[in-house]
């Protein structure tokens, strides 16, 4: 432990169950990072800011879900709490009543205001980066303390404090970077997902089959569940995106300057180059990018989390292009040298790897999607393939068949329903 933290303040932190403030669903969609700091996290603040004594009165802004707030109230006379957003609050109180702490007091207004009425305090502590700190310094004592965060890089994110002397002359001081960050394990038994138990047994099991660790989860609790990846995103600052939105944006060039063995080992696969930060999709919220970064210098990547499903539908329709291409190009001298409808019924006894990977990816798709219904329908030259969702009728709009291609892909499918390929009266 860091040298500025007694052992009082390790056995205060180590004394409150971060679990009964993490566990319930509800803190999901409104919280993350700050909010719900780690163990470790606490104790890094802990350390840097100057010693809190038992006769402190401490304002506190930002209520997050009780945790830090009902640590601190233990280490402190009394301890007063400030959240702008009524929903969050109740939240907090709602987990601190638990405890009942009766030094601690609760109330909703904006951080920046501080409590006034309550005031003078000897120290303000905001786990968030306050643009004005004027009216919360006048509600310090003489040679108080003001401790927030200031700019972060990702998950570390640098904490500041500020002192005011016997002149009322303020003092700015940083007291280094905190990591906020969570695996994705933490973040799991945090929204209460699984226990300590299966925590464990996904753990060695993905190691063992090298999985992200995610995927393992995600096949001991059931069906794959949106939901949980879009919350999981959320609790550990990546953004989610679902496949569909990102089929228009893939730079398959971009994809061609990396070897499949890199992509495949790191479970990446690059979407588009966004001024100098590089998009990349992976199914794994773990996912490394130094490598990547390195290859690159002077570009940024930004991780973009999917779903195993919309991963493996990702490949599939970059594969589906690039065997398209080739596909083509073979076919170019057949295709001038006979006229359309000559190709086609050429093609039509031919099954080619391209075609069962297209048959493949839509069957995916539509698995994705829990379609009832694939239409796939030529209209003259355009082809169009539509699943049936619900009773409505949507459009894959990242499938550009030729009318050949789609004879082919018929042929794949009465291939694998084992009917006569030649036999053109019956469907």
């Amino acid at each position: 432990m860091p040298a500025n933290t007694d052992l009082r303040t390790i056995q205060m932190v180590h004394a409150v169950p971060r679990s009964a403030f993490v566990s319930s669903s509800d803190i999901s969609e409104l919280m993350s990072g700050h909010s719900i700091p780690s163990q470790a996290a606490v104790r890094s603040i802990l350390s840097r800011i100057p010693p809190l004594r038992a006769s402190d009165k401490v304002l506190l802004i930002g209520a997050g879900s009780g945790y830090f707030a009902m640590i601190l109230s233990r280490l402190v006379a009394e301890l007063v709490v400030v959240e702008h957003n009524q929903v969050i609050a109740d939240i907090a109180g709602k987990n601190l009543a638990a405890f009942k702490p009766a030094n601690l007091t609760v109330r909703v207004s904006e951080g920046e205001s501080g409590a006034a009425d309550l005031a003078p305090f000897d120290r303000v502590i905001a786990l968030c980066e306050l643009t004005k700190i004027d009216t919360l310094l006048e509600q310090l004592v003489t040679e108080g303390s003001l401790v927030m965060l200031g700019r972060g890089d990702g998950h570390w994110t640098s904490l500041e404090l500020c002192e005011r002397d016997a002149q009322g002359n303020v003092r700015r001081q940083d007291l280094g970077p905190v990591d906020f960050s969570s695996d994705i394990g933490a973040a799991l038994m945090d929204m209460g997902l699984v226990d300590e138990h299966l925590m464990a047994t996904a753990k060695e099991e993905a190691d063992r089959l090298s999985l992200p660790l995610m995927t393992v989860v995600q096949r001991h609790l059931g069906a794959e569940d949106i939901s949980v990846y879009r919350a999981v995103a959320k609790r550990l600052g990546i953004t989610f995106e679902e496949a569909d939105k990102l089929f228009p944006q893939i730079d398959r060039s971009l994809v061609r300057q990396f070897s499949r063995t890199f992509l495949d080992h790191y479970r990446m696969i690059p979407i588009a180059q966004k001024g100098d930060c590089l998009q990349v999709a992976s199914d794994n919220p773990e996912i490394q990018t130094v490598s990547l970064e390195a290859m690159m210098p002077g570009r940024a990547v930004q991780r973009i989390l999917v779903t195993p499903t919309d991963y493996r539908r990702l490949w599939s329709a970059i594969n589906i292009s690039d065997k398209g291409a080739r596909a083509i190009a073979q076919a170019a001298p057949s295709a001038q040298s006979a006229a359309h409808e000559d190709f086609a019924e050429e093609l039509d006894n031919h099954i080619s790897p391209y075609l069962v990977a297209v048959y493949e990816a839509i069957l995916l798709d539509a698995v994705s999607e829990k379609a009832s219904d694939i239409h796939i329908e030529r209209y003259h030259q355009r082809v169009r393939v539509r699943l049936r969702v619900d009773g409505e009728l949507s459009d894959l709009n990242h499938y550009q068949l030729t009318p050949a291609e789609m004879a082919g892909v018929i042929n794949v499918i009465k291939t694998r329903a084992e009917l006569n390929i030649a036999e053109r009266r019956l469907p």
